[in-house]
């Protein structure tokens, strides 16, 4: 529908949703209505000069457009996802802050939407969270293990800690002292059998030597000396 004038009347004056006064009525002439422009609007029945300007919805405040802008209605703003409306007019929200993270033994009882921000509930005795979106608090853990025992107890926001009691390096430590003391008996008795294998070799070696042949050495004269002699003799008789 476009431009139309409104008969004169005290009752004209208000035009329905979707237009604004063109033109103001005088004693002679009615009003002259015109359609709100693009992104411009007027939601009721009116007697504005101009439209009103259409909203936006600024992404950098958590806001994204739910619904575009016409000439009867507004823009509608949401929230975008993992923030919640903090203030809201009508279907339209103008304000958007972050989901809220759960603290330090709490757990999330409700995820938050685009209307409402999350809610947190606390862990129940035994069991823990570390804050955050945890649906569900963790249970502590048990120290059940052989010669284990609790050296710290938890809390709604820590788990317990287990350590190994005093008896559990006793019988840690008694495979490795065995241990050494077989490795010093075995190279103990090898020492010892080398040390009697060297003393029965030593009473051998001194007998050998004795038993050993000597042969007395004759030296034997040369012949032409002994010949020589013996003329001498002759001679001399």
């Amino acid at each position: 529908m476009g431009v139309f004038i409104l008969e004169p009347g005290p009752y004209r004056q208000h035009l329905q949703a979707g237009y604004h006064v063109k033109q103001a009525c005088s004693e002679r002439t009615g009003t002259v209505c015109a359609p709100c422009p693009p992104q411009t609007y007027t939601a009721h029945a009116n007697g504005l000069s101009e439209c009103l300007s259409c909203g936006v919805c600024d992404p950098d405040m958590g806001l994204v457009t739910w619904q575009e802008c016409s000439s009867r209605e507004d823009t509608v703003c949401r929230c975008i996802p993992g923030y919640f409306c903090e203030t809201q007019e009508g279907d339209h929200c103008s304000t958007c802050l972050p989901h809220t993270a759960c603290p330090l033994g709490q757990r999330v009882l409700k995820r938050g939407n685009h209307s409402q921000d999350t809610v947190c509930v606390d862990c129940l005795t035994g069991t823990f969270s570390s804050g955050g979106n945890q649906e569900e608090c963790l249970p502590w853990t048990k120290c059940n293990a052989w010669f284990q025992k609790e050296a710290e107890q938890g809390t709604s926001s820590t788990d317990v800690t287990c350590s190994f009691s005093g008896q559990f390096y006793t019988i840690l430590s008694i495979p490795l002292v065995l241990a050494v003391l077989t490795a010093c008996i075995y190279f103990g008795r090898k020492l010892l059998q080398a040390r009697l294998v060297a003393r029965e070799r030593e009473p051998l070696q001194g007998q050998g030597q004795d038993d050993t042949v000597k042969y007395p050495v004759t030296e034997v004269g040369h012949p032409a000396a002994e010949e020589e002699t013996a003329f001498n003799l002759v001679d001399s008789v």
